[in-house]
């Protein structure tokens, strides 16, 4: 856990940087219509480590990325090395703050991480209804989406991918 302190250091720096330069740089992921028939993202992270590791460093990730962790995170399977969570992206709309709900899936595999973003609701004051129903394709809350989804992401990359040894606390 001597890591956790110095990886939420890196995290923060990283996503800082990712969320400033989120609508320049950034290239939005590419929701797709999956078998089911709703919207959703599929990425492996290549980065090097044991499952048992990388499901540690994911639920660390979790952890800092969402306010309460653990409201947001619904099934945690160790024995699997999965995750599943249930989160939003907090987001305005012509001015009105609106939440873009998820369902985030991680699992770890022996030098890999799946993430997986699915089961999208948009949420405004009381009105909520799937993306596959109300938002448009080319939409400016699609967009949105996928810009979050692509900073989470790369957050993640960034927090995996933080080299921390016992010479870095001494």
């Amino acid at each position: 856990m001597q890591w956790l302190l110095k990886l939420s250091q890196v995290q923060l720096l990283a996503g800082c940087l990712l969320f400033s330069c989120m609508g320049a740089a950034a290239q939005p992921v590419e929701l797709k219509i999956n078998d089911s028939g709703v919207y959703s993202y599929q990425e492996v992270i290549q980065i090097d480590g044991t499952p048992d590791e990388l499901f540690d460093r994911i639920s660390a990730w979790l952890a800092l990325s969402y306010r309460s962790s653990n409201d947001v995170v619904q099934l945690t399977d160790r024995p699997n090395h999965l995750i599943i969570a249930k989160g939003a992206f907090e987001e305005t709309n012509f001015g009105q703050p609106v939440l873009l709900k998820h369902t985030l899936q991680a699992e770890a595999r022996e030098n890999r991480v799946r993430i997986s973003y699915s089961q999208f609701v948009y949420q405004a004051g009381d009105s909520e209804f799937l993306f596959e129903k109300r938002v448009p394709r080319g939409g400016r809350m699609r967009e949105k989406t996928s810009l979050h989804i692509r900073a989470a992401i790369d957050s993640l990359k960034a927090f995996l991918s933080a080299s921390v040894t016992d010479e870095d606390w001494d």
